[in-house]
């Protein structure tokens, strides 16, 4: 399943317990839908409110934030261990490109 994302990697997969971190493409959400959802729920727990799991499915849908995954085991079966995401904005006052780790 993860063969479809481009590796950003040299170290060898054999090592299925080493972490790996690698960015989800909007369009290979739905296939790892279930073992993402437990870690959006988490989030969505822990944000006091501010945000919802349906606001953050939608923002990594549409590719307003891009999902970055934590995960072992092999392209073909693997486990997810965390979640982050990451969004590009400019910045006003000075047009700076700024990565914005919500």
């Amino acid at each position: 399943m993860l063969k479809q994302i481009e590796r950003s990697d040299t170290r060898s997969l054999a090592d299925e317990k080493t972490p790996n971190i690698d960015m989800v493409p909007p369009e290979l959400l739905p296939k790892i839908g279930v073992l993402i959802e437990p870690h959006i729920r988490n989030v969505v727990e822990r944000s006091d409110g501010s945000y919802t799991y349906e606001g953050l499915a939608e923002k990594f849908r549409t590719g307003e934030w891009t999902l970055w995954i934590v995960w072992t085991g092999t392209p073909e079966d693997f486990d997810v261990l965390a979640i982050t995401a990451t969004t590009l904005y400019r910045e006003e006052m000075s047009g700076r490109k700024v990565c914005f780790i919500p």
